[in-house]
């Protein structure tokens, strides 16, 4: 019993983010639908598993989620090329196409490459700073050290998925990096403080 009630839960906490791209810009059942599914892996998981099973479930949604970034990544077209006014005279020879093209391969490559590093390794770092200042706080606020580290654990993935949230609401890459140094912000004052 124990067993079916920790895979339902796991099962919930991966459909989450699943609906949630789904109806992406289009379908709002499915996005009500996801967020539901996510609010009830939380508390069965809570009430049945203890932080635990919380914690379970949030590294379940991440996982899924991370995946569904890498495959929307590998799979967006590279942003088109803006108009030009056809009466413009230019006053340097046209490039060959091949030239124009390889350049607007590598700007896009360049793009998904800066994208990738903010979303992961940049993100990850400010939500772990965020994380450690979380467990430090709670630490000297009398909590259990196994307590506010677990705390810490759940928070990390939390604030990441909260951090890949925002960004892509993003358009380019820079509007994406104040996000992850702001959230690093509390890290980096608790360290120099503590």
């Amino acid at each position: 019993m124990t067993a079916t009630l920790l895979g339902a839960c796991l099962l919930l906490a991966a459909a989450g983010p699943v609906l949630l791209r789904v109806g992406w810009q289009s379908r709002r059942d499915a996005v009500v639908a996801g967020w539901a599914a996510l609010i009830l892996a939380s508390v069965i998981a809570l009430g049945r598993f203890g932080a635990w099973g919380l914690a379970t479930g949030a590294a379940t949604a991440s996982l899924v989620a991370m995946a569904l970034l890498a495959h929307a990544a590998g799979m967006t077209p590279a942003p088109a090329r803006p108009v030009r006014d056809p009466n413009k005279r230019r006053s340097t020879p046209a490039p060959s196409p091949q030239s124009g093209a390889s350049r607007m391969a590598a700007r896009d490559l360049s793009r998904r490459i800066g994208v990738f590093l903010i979303a992961v390794p940049l993100d990850i770092a400010a939500a772990l700073a965020f994380a450690w200042a979380s467990q430090r706080w709670l630490y000297l606020a009398g909590w259990q050290p196994a307590n506010s580290t677990l705390f810490a654990l759940l928070v990390l993935p939390l604030t990441w998925l909260a951090l890949l949230s925002w960004q892509m609401t993003r358009s380019r890459p820079l509007p994406m990096i104040p996000a992850a140094l702001f959230t690093a912000l509390p890290g980096g004052l608790t360290w120099l403080t503590l």
